[in-house]
């Protein structure tokens, strides 16, 4: 499955455009077979994004995401929902917090500022699931905006390994975890329309 393109719910009105009906009608047609989806995406509907994530968490058949370009926003979800996530050379994952458009008075900015704050928890709790960082430590990452490098998401444990070698975990060499903390990655192998 290529997805390269923004992130959006329905039908698709072009072709460059990845949607929840896409990909669910790509895996339906899979019929359990291994599949890999390619990403290269800036991200879009936060809800799309994470419905995405769960047809792929739901199908029968192992799942490779590999991101070719970037993973941003939406689509970093979309990531999160594969089996394996790979990281191509010089690829980029990205996560922030989620970001509307609301006009109206106080009450109703009050009321998507609420929904805003519970849509981030969502998307905290994602990465903190594959990751097995705290969701604090993912929504931190969220507020500052966070580029990860192809060596930075696999030492933060939000990639498995790169798409050249997915055999091996990243080496010591690569950089570090990006945390507040700053502690030494782990030895160990082991998205008005809401927009994220």
């Amino acid at each position: 499955i290529v997805a390269y393109g923004p992130v959006f719910s329905g039908v698709p009105l072009s072709p460059g455009e990845i949607t929840d009906t896409m990909v669910a009608s790509a895996l339906d047609a899979a019929g359990g077979r291994a599949v890999t989806l390619r990403l290269n995406s800036p991200g879009g509907d936060a809800f799309a994004g994470i419905a995405i994530a769960n047809l792929l968490r739901a199908y029968p058949g192992e799942v490779t995401a590999i991101v070719d370009g970037l993973a941003a926003s939406a689509a970093s979800v979309i990531a999160m929902g594969a089996d394996k996530l790979l990281m191509g050379r010089g690829s980029q994952l990205m996560i922030h917090r989620a970001s509307m458009l609301a006009v109206g008075n106080a009450n109703t900015m009050r009321s998507a500022a609420a929904d805003l704050e519970k849509l981030d928890e969502s998307m905290a709790e994602t990465y903190a699931a594959k990751s097995g960082m705290g969701a604090a430590d993912a929504l931190a990452l969220m507020n500052e905006e966070t580029y990860m490098s192809a060596k930075q998401a696999v030492a933060s444990k939000l990639a498995d390994g790169t798409a050249e070698d997915d055999t091996e975990p990243m080496s010591e060499e690569g950089e570090e975890p990006m945390s507040e903390e700053g502690e030494e990655p782990s030895e160990e192998e082991t998205p008005a329309s809401e927009e994220a």
